[in-house]
C-alpha cells in the first residue's frame, strides 16, 4: 500500500480542520487502489494562501509537514495549494517524489487542449498566477485568469453563490478568452468538478474541467510506483550543517546532512 501525504499549507481553523481534510481526501480517493491518501494541515503559518506574502508563511511549516511526512513513512508527497508553496524546498530536502497540484493540473492540461483557463478565487490573483504559468514555460497556451470574487475560506460557507461565480467566471473563460480546457486556480473548488461540468454542459459548453488535487494525486502514485524522483541535478539536498535561529527545524535540518 502506497503511503502518499497531501499537505494543505494553511492551520487549522473554522473552515478546516485535519478530521475534516482527511474525510474529504477519503471520499475523493475511496476507489484509488492500492493507495493511501493521508492529509496533514500546518502547524503553523496562514489560514489560506491567496498572496505572496501567505506563499512565504507558509513555507516553514510546509518544510516541518513534509520532513515529519518522510519520518512517518511516506512514498510521495503533494503540496495541495495551487500556488505550489514550498514545492522546491521540499524537493532539495527529500529523496521522494514531491509535486505540486498547480505544476500538475498546469501542465496536463496544456496536453489536452491548445488554450487553458484558470478560474480562481479573488479578483486579484491574474498578475501572480500568470508569472507562475510562464515560469513553467506555459505561455503560450494560457489563455488567462477568471476570478470568482471569492476568498478561499468563503468558497465552503454559501454553495449557491460558488457554483453561480464558477459558472459566470467558466463561461467568460470560454466565451471570451478562448479557454479550451478549464483548471480550477484553488484546490477548495475541488468538490465543485462535477457540478460545474454539468452546469456548463447545460449552456451548450462543452470543455473538460481539471480537480487538480485528484489529478495530481493520481500521477504521484504513477511516478512512485515507476520508482523516479525529481532530479537532484536541479533540487540538491544541503550537505553542510549551519546554524538557524527562530525555526522549529534544527532536528529536521541535520536529518539532511548526506
Amino acid at each position: 500500500m502506497l503511503k502518499i501525504y497531501t499537505i494543505a499549507p494553511v492551520i487549522a481553523s473554522p473552515h478546516i480542520s485535519e478530521d475534516s481534510y482527511q474525510a474529504f481526501l477519503d471520499r475523493q480517493f475511496a476507489d484509488l487502489a492500492g493507495v493511501q491518501v493521508i492529509g496533514r494541515l500546518l502547524d503553523s503559518g496562514p489560514s489560506s494562501v491567496e498572496n505572496e506574502m501567505d506563499d512565504a508563511l507558509a513555507v516553514p511549516g510546509v518544510l516541518r509537514a513534509g520532513l515529519k511526512a518522510r519520518q512517518e513513512g511516506a512514498d510521495g508527497i503533494l503540496i495541495d495549494c495551487m500556488l505550489d508553496p514550498g514545492l522546491k524546498t521540499l524537493r532539495a530536502a527529500l529523496d521522494i517524489p514531491v509535486m505540486g497540484a498547480a505544476e500538475i493540473g498546469f501542465r496536463l492540461a496544456a496536453t489536452l487542449g491548445n488554450k487553458f483557463g484558470i478560474i480562481d478565487v479573488c479578483d486579484d490573483t491574474g498578475p501572480m498566477v500568470g508569472a507562475q504559468v510562464r515560469a513553467m514555460g506555459l505561455g503560450e497556451q494560457f489563455a488567462g485568469v477568471r476570478g470568482t470574487g471569492l476568498a478561499v475560506e468563503a468558497v465552503e460557507k454559501d454553495e449557491a453563490l460558488t457554483m453561480a461565480r464558477l459558472v459566470e467566471a467558466a463561461s467568460r473563460a470560454v466565451r471570451e478568452d478562448g479557454a479550451d480546457i478549464l483548471v480550477f486556480g484553488c484546490t477548495e473548488f475541488s468538490r465543485y468538478t462535477d457540478k460545474l461540468r454539468k452546469r456548463l454542459l447545460n449552456d451548450k459548453i462543452d470543455v473538460p474541467v481539471i480537480n487538480p488535487t485528484a489529478l495530481a494525486v493520481g500521477t504521484l502514485a504513477a511516478v512512485v510506483r515507476a520508482g523516479v524522483i525529481h532530479s537532484k541535478r536541479v533540487y540538491p539536498t544541503p550537505r553542510e550543517r549551519k546554524a538557524l535561529r527562530g525555526y522549529d527545524l534544527p532536528q529536521f535540518y541535520d536529518v539532511l546532512k548526506g
